[in-house]
C-alpha cells in the first residue's frame, strides 16, 4: 500500500493534493480523514484538515472485493426488480471445503472450536436472485450458529458477528470461479439467535428517539459510527420523519449518521441561548412544524458508495 499524509485548508483540498502527489486522479485513490479543518473565529483558532491518502496494491484486491460486496447490499435500491430462482436443497458436510459454502462452514467451525465455544455453524437455507439488468445470479447462503456461549460470537453491537461474516465471505469467495467461467456470485449471510432482526428493531427505535431529541432541544444529533447497512436502516426509518433529515459524515470505520433539522433543501440552524449552549426549541422550528404538512416527503440523503 502506498500512502501519504496531506494537510490543507479543507478535506477536499487535501484529497486533491494527495492524489496529485501520487500521480493519480481523485477517483483512483482512497482516503481517511485524520483531522477535520477548523475555520476559527476571525482567523483565530483555525487549523488545517489532515488526510491520509493511499493506493491499495493488487494483492489487496480480494479483501476489497468482499467488502464492496457487503456494502452493495446496504446501498442496494429497494425498488429493483428481482427474479427468484428456486433450486434443490443442498447440504455441506463439515470438513468439505470444495464448495464456497463448505469452505465458509469449515472456517467458521474451526474458529468456534479454537475459541473453546460449544456451538456449531450450519446452513439454514439459501436463495438465488438475478438483479434487474444483470445476467449473473447472486446466491445468498444463510448460515446460523447455534449452541452455548453465543454472546462472545456476537460481540458489542454485533462487531464480532460482522467480522465472522466477513471472513466467511472471503473463504467462500476463494472457491468461486472467476472470469468467463463465473456463473454466480456467492454471499454468506451469518446470524446468531436472530440477532440481525433484533439489531434492526433497536436501530429503528434509536433513530426515532434521537430525532425526537433533535426536535425537542433544537440541535443536530450525531450518532456513533456504524456499518453501511446500519446507517441505511437509520436513513430509511427517518426518511419521512417530519422536521428532520439525515446525512452521513466521516469515512471508513468512522462514518456516522447526522440527524439534522429541516430538510436538505431548507436546513434549519440550531439555536443557542445566551450562555452559549443549545437552547430550547426556537420560534423557527415551531413555525416550521406548524406549516409542515403530512404529505411532504423528507428524503434521507442517499449513502455514498464511494469509500
Amino acid at each position: 500500500m502506498t500512502e501519504i499524509i496531506i494537510s490543507a485548508k479543507n478535506v477536499d483540498a487535501a484529497v486533491a493534493l494527495g492524489a496529485e502527489k501520487l500521480g493519480k486522479s481523485v477517483d483512483e485513490i482512497k482516503y481517511e480523514v485524520i483531522e477535520e479543518g477548523k475555520k476559527g473565529i476571525f482567523g483565530l483558532g483555525a487549523s488545517d484538515a489532515k488526510v491520509r491518502v493511499y493506493i491499495e496494491e493488487a494483492g489487496e484486491a480480494m479483501e476489497e472485493k468482499i467488502e464492496e460486496t457487503a456494502d452493495n447490499e446496504a446501498n442496494e435500491e429497494d425498488d429493483g426488480e428481482f427474479v427468484v430462482m428456486e433450486g434443490e436443497k443442498f447440504t455441506s458436510r463439515d470438513g468439505d471445503d470444495s464448495t464456497p459454502e463448505g469452505a465458509a462452514l469449515k472456517l467458521l467451525n474451526t474458529i468456534i472450536s479454537d475459541m473453546g465455544i460449544d456451538a456449531k455453524a450450519e446452513i439454514k437455507g439459501w436463495d438465488k436472485v438475478i438483479p434487474e439488468g444483470k445476467s449473473i445470479p447472486e446466491k445468498n447462503i444463510y448460515v446460523e450458529i447455534n449452541g452455548e456461549g453465543l454472546g462472545a460470537l456476537i460481540g458489542r453491537h454485533g462487531d464480532v458477528l460482522d467480522s465472522l461474516q466477513y471472513l466467511a465471505n472471503i473463504a467462500a469467495g476463494r472457491k468461486v470461479k472467476s472470469g468467463d467461467e463465473k456463473k454466480e456470485y456467492i454471499k454468506i449471510c451469518l446470524d446468531i439467535e436472530n440477532y440481525r432482526a433484533k439489531r434492526e428493531d433497536t436501530l429503528k427505535a434509536l433513530a426515532r428517539r434521537m430525532a425526537d431529541k433533535a426536535l425537542r432541544y433544537h440541535r443536530n444529533v450525531t450518532l456513533e459510527p456504524m456499518l453501511a447497512y446500519e446507517r441505511k436502516i437509520i436513513h430509511a426509518e427517518l426518511q419521512n420523519y417530519r422536521g428532520v433529515f439525515t446525512y452521513s459524515v466521516g469515512s471508513d470505520s468512522d462514518r456516522k449518521v447526522v440527524i439534522a433539522l429541516g430538510t436538505p433543501e431548507n436546513p434549519i440552524k440550531p439555536s443557542y441561548d445566551r450562555r452559549g449552549s443549545y437552547g430550547r426549541r426556537s420560534r423557527d422550528i415551531d413555525t416550521y412544524n406548524d406549516n409542515y404538512s403530512d404529505s411532504d416527503n423528507v428524503e434521507a440523503v442517499e449513502e455514498s458508495t464511494e469509500e
